[in-house]
This record gives structure tokens, C-alpha cells and sequence, in this order.
């Protein structure tokens, strides 16, 4: 694909930048070298997802730093905190332990009673695993608060923007829509995708319920048309644990544990296609990365699902739920000429193009300007 290399290497260096030791000192001669540019700090870190690189990679007009929950107030006293974004509220506000989560609500409230903002980016819609009602009633108390005292709200689809608008009122004139960045630059290498008579499909990530596992494995056994399937590929943590077969034929390949990013292009071109099975979502990382290895998508017709992709792309989604449905979109993808498939591949690849690091980046950086955050 065009463009990956400088970007490639920019992206790295940012990357290895923010996550390397010294960080306050860092941010510190930063502020002594350019006064006038504003710091943002971002809590919580997340070094093993590329994220929050692809989305700072490319501002120009502020310092950006991570920092821990108990450095926030630090930073701002040192003049190094002037905008605090929070990502994934639930381990912010660590809902599952309410002495915790009131220490943070302390925290954030300090930073704002010193002159600080609040951005705050609605990755999930819920906690993935909440075990009981009362961290589910802590969750929502800790989102309740964070709507309250943010100054801009960022999310991922327009269906995203109703959802927060509707359920926390108030917030509709915080709310900024930005779409999910592509990977684009962040991996080496990004071979070009093929045609296959047989068609591989892949499911990648952490084999949680959330992503419909079980109702994948149903939809694959309901197929019409087995043999024109090659396999269906598991990879991430959990993959080797699977004990799922196939009544029809259709073989399981298993890549279990961490998957380290140099495999990640080889997985995805290995495939003809991605398979989603998630009961509700916001946004997905999994659907993007799809996206940038030119791998048409096979998801549920949620309504953040079809803001997410293109409407040449919304033959391929499913009704939520319905399994044979599931399965008569994987019979129509298997049956694809290669014109058709060809198609597919161009789509997805332009779509990763519009939403690759560098436009995602300069929105966000966009919105901060006009919110009057930098």
C-alpha cells in the first residue's frame, strides 16, 4: 500500500518516544523549548495498543505525554498539564472498586479547579465482563461523572454521538465525532491480497463471549456450501483453547497467544475475509485492522458497525442474531468471482486510506482547536 514507510517509521519513533523512561523530563524541556505549546497528557496508557499513537502521531500544535493517575496533578503543577484525556473510563475510574474510583473523581476534580481540561474518547459502551450489579451501578455513576465534568467527548460513528447524547443528557454539544484510525503505517510490510477459489476466514483478537464466538462456530456449521470454504483461522489469546469442530467438514486453524505485530499482515492477507460476531459494540480496532490489510469484513448490521464501513461494504453484515442469516452472507462471500472479490479489496483498501494515522490525527487536533482546548 501507498505512503506506509515514512509514516511507518514516524509512528515508531513517536511510539517508542512515549513509552520510553524519563517521561516528565521529557514533556518538561519540551515546555522550556516551545513556552507557548500546551501539553496533553493521557491516562490510561496503553503501550500494547497502537491506538493512542496513530491517534496523537501527527499533532503539531501541542506536547503530548501519558501519565499515571497519581501524576496528573504533578504534571499540571509543573505547567506540563493544561488538557487531560481519559481513554477507557472503566479502568480510569477502576469501576470495580469504589474506594478507587472515588479517589479518581478526586483526581479529575482537582485538575479541573486548576485551570485544566477534560477530553474523554468513548471507547466501549460497557465494561466487557461486569459481574455484579453493583459494579455495574459503579460504572455508570463513574460515566455519569466523566460526562459531567469533560469538556469535549469523542467518539467513533454517529451512532456512537446518539447513544451518549440519549443516555447522558447534556453532553450533546460536547460530543465531536472522529472515526476509528486505520493501522496504515504502523506495520512493515502489507502484501497485496489475492484471489482463492476457497476462501479463508479469519477471526482475530482476545476469544472472548463479547465477540460471538459461539455464534460464529453455528454460522459456519450452517453453511449450504462447505466446500468452498478452506478453513476458518483463530488467532489471539485464547485461540489454542477452542474445542469447537466443524460437523461439515470446514477445518479450524488455531494461532494461539500474543500475536506479534509482525505476523499480523501475513494473518490478514492470509485471509479472503474477516468474521465479527459481536453482540454490541461501539467501535473496534478489529474491524479497522481488517480494513488495512484490504480485508473485506463479515460483521452484524449494527447500526456502529455500518457508520464504520462504506455501503459497498454492507452486503457482507448480517442481522445480529440470526444465524442462518450469518451463514447465507458467508455462502455469498465463498461464492465470489474474483471480479467481484477484486471489488471488495479496493473498497476496503480506499476506506483505510480516508481513515488512515495522518487524517484521524489532524481531526482530532482539529477538534481541540475548535473547542478551545489548545
Amino acid at each position: 500500500m501507498e505512503m506506509t514507510s515514512a509514516s511507518n517509521n514516524q509512528l515508531r519513533k513517536i511510539s517508542q518516544k512515549l513509552s520510553g523512561n524519563h517521561r516528565f523530563i521529557r514533556v518538561l524541556r519540551q515546555k522550556v523549548f516551545a513556552p507557548h505549546k500546551k501539553t496533553l497528557i493521557y491516562c490510561n496508557a496503553n503501550f500494547a495498543n497502537p491506538y493512542q499513537v496513530l491517534m496523537y502521531g501527527f499533532i503539531q500544535g501541542m506536547n503530548i505525554s501519558p501519565v499515571s493517575l497519581e501524576r496528573i496533578n504533578v504534571y499540571q503543577k509543573a505547567l506540563v498539564g493544561d488538557v487531560l484525556h481519559i481513554h477507557w473510563d472503566e479502568f480510569f475510574f477502576r469501576w470495580n472498586d469504589s474506594n478507587k474510583a472515588a479517589a479518581a473523581r478526586d483526581c479529575v476534580l482537582k485538575f479541573k479547579s486548576g485551570g485544566g481540561k477534560i477530553v474523554w474518547t468513548v471507547h466501549n459502551e460497557a465494561p466487557h465482563e461486569i459481574e455484579s450489579e453493583q459494579q455495574a451501578n459503579e460504572f455508570e455513576t463513574n460515566r455519569r461523572f466523566i460526562c459531567e465534568q469533560a469538556d469535549l467527548i469523542h467518539v467513533h460513528s454517529d451512532y456512537a454521538k446518539q447513544h451518549i447524547a440519549e443516555k447522558y443528557p447534556g453532553t450533546a454539544d460536547k460530543l465531536v465525532v472522529i472515526p476509528h484510525p486505520s493501522y496504515l503505517g504502523w506495520y512493515h510490510h502489507q502484501p497485496s491480497p489475492h484471489y482463492n477459489k476457497k476462501k479463508a476466514f479469519l477471526l482475530f483478537g482476545n476469544m472472548r463471549r463479547y465477540k460471538g464466538f459461539e455464534t460464529i462456530v453455528d454460522a459456519f456449521n450452517r453453511v449450504a456450501h462447505p466446500e468452498r470454504i478452506a478453513c476458518l483461522a483463530l488467532a489471539g489469546n485464547g485461540a489454542n483453547e477452542v474445542s469447537a469442530e466443524f460437523s461439515n467438514g470446514i477445518a479450524l486453524v488455531r494461532n494461539g497467544g500474543y500475536v506479534d505485530d509482525d505476523m499480523v499482515p501475513d494473518l490478514f492477507v492470509s485471509a479472503d475475509f474477516a468474521v465479527f460476531g459481536f453482540s454490541r459494540i461501539l467501535t473496534s480496532g478489529s474491524l479497522m485492522l481488517a480494513m488495512t490489510f484490504s480485508t473485506p469484513p463479515i460483521a452484524p448490521a449494527h447500526d456502529s458497525i455500518k457508520d464504520s464501513l462504506p455501503a459497498e461494504l454492507h452486503d457482507l453484515l448480517y442481522v445480529p442474531g440470526d444465524i442462518d442469516d450469518f451463514a447465507s452472507v458467508i455462502d455469498y462471500a465463498s461464492a465470489m468471482s474474483e471480479s467481484q472479490y477484486a471489488e471488495k479489496c479496493r473498497v476496503t483498501r480506499e476506506y483505510a486510506l480516508k481513515l488512515a494515522p495522518e487524517n484521524i490525527s489532524r481531526m482530532f487536533e482539529r477538534a481541540l482547536i475548535d473547542h478551545k482546548l489548545v
